[in-house]
């Protein structure tokens, strides 16, 4: 009998972690969203902000797609790279 609540109690953390994973990965999707609307606000529209506004926005999506998170995932910490290494470019 105590393997099976054992089991059960498994199964409970196991969807917790599913449902918990899936509303931050929205809300991460959302906040990106947000966060490029303002981009392109903030640079008037320049061709080079929507640009990587669609990029970043079709990454994300891609993100959600079974199989895919590991390219988005890669593809976002190598624009995180490409800010940093910009912002210090930029310093000099």
């Amino acid at each position: 009998p105590s393997a099976f609540k054992l089991l059960g109690a498994g199964r409970m953390v196991t969807e917790t972690m599913l449902i918990t994973t899936k509303f931050l990965g929205k809300s991460l999707f959302v906040v990106g969203l947000v966060f490029t609307a303002n981009d392109i606000i903030q640079s008037k529209g320049s061709t080079e902000s929507i640009i990587w506004g669609l990029a970043d926005t079709s990454m994300s999506i891609l993100g959600f797609v079974p199989g895919f998170g590991l390219v988005s995932a890669v593809y976002f910490t190598g624009r995180i790279g490409y800010q940093v290494y910009e912002e210090m470019k930029n310093e000099k």
